[in-house]
């Protein structure tokens, strides 16, 4: 729980936006991430 809120603060201080968005745009990440690595379907 506590590195997620780090992961979420650090992308919140990073775009300058507010944690709202910061969680949207971490997990945004998380599975365009996942989705390179298992290729097209």
């Amino acid at each position: 729980m506590k590195q997620a809120f780090a992961n979420v603060w650090n992308v919140s201080q990073k775009h300058k936006v507010s944690m709202r968005i910061a969680a949207y745009i971490f997990a945004l990440g998380k599975v365009a991430t996942a989705t390179r690595a298992r290729g097209s379907y």
